[in-house]
């Protein structure tokens, strides 16, 4: 993997610009984070500060909790099925914004087989988004309704 980015910094035609750590993914649609089995979170794309208007500075390293409208023990169960590799995908719930309403996202995970951690990626669920379907019954999502 080394040699292959050696090669790819060493040519004239590249340009590799690494100004903000949010930076690398700017562009992408998809919310990207790592979350640990604590609840903290390491924001991976500067697609968080788009969709939800919070700085990615303030949101690196903060717990998820945070973002989510549901008391403690709610959103504990929901960071337990977050970091249970049993839980069937997509997990869908919403998360807060920044002035604005909430937001439903749809989760996809991998789970970091080095780290008491998941790498997720947020997408939203634009169909419920919207208001369009809302007695749709999606039985292939997981969503979260806090109890």
């Amino acid at each position: 993997m080394t040699s292959l980015l050696q090669s790819i910094a060493d040519r004239d035609d590249v340009t590799i610009i690494c100004s903000k750590p949010f930076s690398v993914y700017a562009g992408l649609d998809v919310l990207l984070a790592r979350i640990r089995g604590d609840g903290r979170f390491e924001v991976l794309s500067a697609a968080w500060e788009e969709a939800l208007g919070f700085p990615c500075e303030e949101l690196n390293g903060s717990s998820l909790f945070r973002l989510l409208a549901f008391d403690e023990a709610s959103a504990r169960a929901l960071l337990r099925r977050i970091t249970d590799p049993a839980e069937p995908e997509p997990l869908v719930f919403e998360v807060r914004c920044k002035g604005a309403a909430p937001i439903r996202m749809c989760w996809h995970r991998r789970f970091d087989e080095y780290a008491d951690a998941v790498f997720i990626a947020g997408l939203r669920d634009s169909a419920r988004n919207q208001g369009s379907d809302k007695s749709r019954n999606n039985r292939s999502d997981s969503t979260f309704k806090a109890a």
